[in-house]
């Protein structure tokens, strides 16, 4: 018994302090690569015009 809550101990360790933040990271290098993959897949819009109020000074 003794061997099971010394393993499940030591199991949730190396999930805690390895894998998930390793998981966590691949993750999101994933997310930044795909952001700039669809960024470029996708059109850019042109800059609208800046509207001017009709009693604005110039």
């Amino acid at each position: 018994m003794g061997a099971a809550v010394i393993g499940g101990l030591a199991a949730s360790t190396a999930l805690s302090l390895f894998v998930v933040p390793v998981i966590y990271t691949l993750m999101d290098d994933f997310e930044h690569r795909a952001k700039r993959l669809f960024g470029r897949l996708k059109p850019r819009r042109a800059a609208a015009p800046e509207a001017t109020a009709p009693n604005a000074a110039p």
